[in-house]
């Protein structure tokens, strides 16, 4: 679900980025899911590309669905543990040899993602039926939090924006156990004589 949440994202930005005119695109592709840096700190984006990486993920706890049962077709239930949530925080950086060029490139997603806040299978053709709904929220970083996230990625700063993807839902579907329905209820009891 994470990588196809990505492939969305990835493939849309892609597009939109194409269709504009200024920024003069030849290539199929200037979007790619990529890690930011390799092992011995050198970029792994390709060359005139905007990268894209996952940077961090979080349990979305309070949508989180309390629900351990399900109740299936034949009104028989089944008990498993609850979907988890996730939000996932995306990083698109900019890896151009000529920087306005770059610059260019981002402005341009970030206008993207500014008009299409929310994805869903009904607005995005490529997105599977298993993800419902993602939201896209700017999530910008005071300099020590770029800072630390640069040091954590260990590279060297490059533009780039970082965005969260609200709720990327999990679930195992394994179930734990199956149960009949309750169609009758009767009362046991002894009755109380009285004298």
């Amino acid at each position: 679900m994470i990588y196809d949440a990505l492939e969305v994202l990835r493939s849309e930005a892609n597009d939109y980025l194409k269709s504009l005119p200024e920024l003069n695109i030849s290539g199929s592709s200037v979007v790619t899911l990529s890690n930011v840096a390799k092992e011995d700190g050198s970029i792994e984006i390709p060359n005139n590309n905007l990268g894209v990486a996952l940077v961090n993920l979080e349990e979305e706890r309070t949508v989180r669905d309390v629900k351990p049962h399900r109740v299936n077709p034949d009104h028989s239930i089944s008990h498993l543990n609850p979907e988890i949530r996730l939000n996932l925080y995306v990083l698109f950086t900019a890896h151009f040899s000529d920087y306005k060029t770059g610059l260019q490139h981002l402005a341009g997603l970030i206008r993207f993602f500014q008009r299409k806040t929310v994805f869903t299978p009904d607005n995005s053709p490529t997105m599977p039926v298993e993800i419902d709904r993602l939201v896209i929220e700017l999530n910008p970083l005071n300099l020590e939090q770029q800072n630390n996230l640069w040091a954590v990625l260990g590279a060297k700063y490059l533009p780039s924006v970082l965005y969260k993807v609200r709720a990327i839902s999990l679930q195992e579907g394994q179930v734990k156990d199956q149960q009949e329905p309750i169609t009758t209820i009767s009362i046991v009891g002894k009755g109380k004589e009285t004298g």
